[in-house]
């Protein structure tokens, strides 16, 4: 799965966290600005926190306007991130979902919170699928989330009825995936990358190997 991409500046209204190295530009504009610690943040009436892997973020304040880290707001929203540093954009891809989800027993939905390991942070995307559109061709499925690296799967997750998920198990060939945990009536069920996509003599290939999981790992960081 690929994703679409939508290219825009940088919002007045947000800024992208440190991790993405904004700060190896050369026009900036030295700031007197406060960290402000007092404000809270709802996302549908839900109180959330904005992190960076486990550190807490807090919005800055600067002339009257409050600024929020912009990966950390954009996942909470359901918006992928990412960032190029060779042309200084940042890429905003709404619709799609951050690293970690969490809503309730609908199998449309989520059932289960990702916690994405330390050595992902800011090299791997993910990106949120809709299975409901294409009900016909996937029966039972719910959510699908896509983890990347480059534009390459490091790992999907699917959600999908569990007897939706029997019966794949049922058939003459394997499974497309194996199965995390399961919830409720929803089986949780992770595809992992058959092969590294890079040349093997380039650091991209030794990074993919670096950030591929095995099944326990998965199976550890959902929750």
């Amino acid at each position: 799965m690929k994703k679409t991409t939508i290219i825009t500046g940088l919002s007045a209204l947000m800024l992208l966290s440190a991790s993405v190295g904004v700060y190896a530009g050369t026009n900036l504009q030295e700031i007197k600005a406060y960290l402000n610690k007092d404000i809270k943040f709802e996302v549908n009436k839900k109180a959330v926190e904005l992190k960076s892997g486990e550190q807490k973020l807090s919005p800055i304040t600067y002339n009257n306007t409050t600024y929020v880290p912009l990966r950390s707001a954009g996942e909470l929203l359901g918006a992928g991130i990412q960032y190029d540093s060779k042309s200084k954009t940042i890429q905003i891809t709404p619709g799609h979902s951050g690293a970690n989800a969490n809503t309730d027993e609908n199998p449309s939905k989520f059932v289960y919170t990702f916690t994405a390991p330390a050595k992902w942070d800011g090299k791997v995307n993910s990106y949120t699928y809709n299975m409901n559109e294409l009900k016909e061709k996937f029966p039972g499925f719910g959510s699908t989330v896509e983890y990347m690296y480059k534009d390459e799967s490091v790992l999907i997750i699917y959600t999908m009825d569990k007897a939706a998920w029997d019966k794949e198990q049922s058939k003459d060939e394997p499974p497309f995936g194996e199965l995390v945990t399961v919830k409720g009536q929803t089986a949780v069920v992770a595809v992992f990358p058959q092969s590294n996509p890079f040349d093997e003599k380039s650091a991209d290939h030794k990074e993919y190997n670096n950030l591929v999981l095995d099944l326990a790992t998965v199976k550890k960081l959902v929750k």
